[in-house]
């Protein structure tokens, strides 16, 4: 009966570690998610993706001021990586502190106030700085330009009584209009926001810091437990060499196990990570399949670590008991 329960739980520890170390080293410290970030490349992206989706959002002729080479430039130094990686941080140490219980809630939101502003004041710095440059308008070039509308961009002189803040106001305009994220520049970047933000899940909501701040004690429990259940199995059995090997075959098949288990993964949950999102029109849609694959690739790795070394030492200590003669392997084990 003893002998059962001990095999029991240590076939259970063998399999429950790979997962808690893994998931200990992926996602439990701040500065892992952060790293992995920094990997993807996701702030030396988002100042294109930006202008991307800007451009693909806005009518003819805003599509046309963005095509302009200065503007453009505008559009990337506002969205630097400095910035994106800034307020990125800032959010990981804010949702890593309610994990922690120093927050009551989760930072859900990524704000780019500061990109949206820069933004802003870069394409009025760009409107005077271009008006300052031309000439007032001619009798005839006014004509001309009573039959089209012009904008900063368009405009070939001075018209009398230009206003200069209402002209960069209107280029500001014309660049954000139709593109929510330039408009109200807070983005959604909860992977679970299924659970920290619907009401059917704000119970399993609380218990997630809880779950963060055990895991590191769970997993010292647990490699604990399964040592001395080794220990145990083998002091109480009658034949020592037979639970020796019972250890060394329970090793190689969790390896076999664990990596049937890596290959259901790469076969079905490769797919959920392609269709992971974060909204329609955010900046980070190319970016955030790649950050949750370098994670992913992390876990893996670690599990696929613990297989192969539960492998060597099961196969190594199979042999072992087999070539050493009964009596010598009962001898050293008193």
């Amino acid at each position: 009966m003893a002998r059962g329960l001990l095999s029991v739980v240590f076939r259970f520890g063998f399999i429950a570690l790979p997962v808690l170390i893994a998931t200990l080293f992926t996602i439990h410290n701040p500065d892992t998610l952060k790293q992995s970030l920094a990997q993807s490349g996701i702030y030396d992206n988002t100042g294109a993706e930006t202008l991307q989706i800007a451009q693909n959002h806005a009518p003819r002729d805003a599509g046309n001021i963005l095509g302009d080479a200065d503007i453009q430039q505008v559009v990337l130094q506002a969205f630097s990586p400095q910035v994106i990686q800034t307020a990125s941080e800032q959010v990981i140490d804010d949702t890593y502190g309610w994990l922690d219980g120093n927050r009551n809630t989760p930072e859900t939101q990524l704000d780019l106030s500061q990109a949206r502003n820069s933004l802003q004041d870069g394409l009025q710095q760009y409107a005077a700085t271009r008006l300052a440059g031309l000439q007032p308008c001619s009798f005839l070039q006014l004509r001309q330009m009573t039959a089209t509308p012009q904008n900063v961009l368009s405009l070939p002189c001075i018209p009398p009584g230009l206003d200069y803040q209402q002209a960069g106001n209107e280029l500001v305009a014309e660049v954000t209009q139709n593109v929510d994220f330039l408009q109200n520049p807070t983005i959604d970047v909860t992977p679970l926001r299924s659970i920290t933000g619907a009401t059917a899940d704000q119970e399993i909501a609380r218990h997630i810091p809880t779950l963060h701040q055990l895991l590191p004690i769970v997993t010292v429990l647990v490699t604990i437990a399964t040592a001395f259940c080794l220990v145990a199995y083998v002091a109480i059995a009658n034949q020592k060499r037979r639970a020796q090997k019972t250890i060394a075959l329970s090793l190689i098949s969790t390896s076999i196990l664990l990596g049937i288990g890596l290959l259901l993964w790469l076969a079905i949950g490769t797919n959920n990570i392609d269709q992971a999102q974060i909204g329609a029109t955010a900046p980070f849609q190319s970016s955030v399949q790649s950050v949750i694959s370098i994670l992913t690739e992390r876990f893996m790795r670690i599990i696929m670590l613990f297989a192969g070394v539960y492998l060597a030492v099961g196969a190594v200590w199979w042999l072992f008991t087999r070539k050493i003669p009964p009596r010598k392997v009962e001898k050293s084990n008193r």
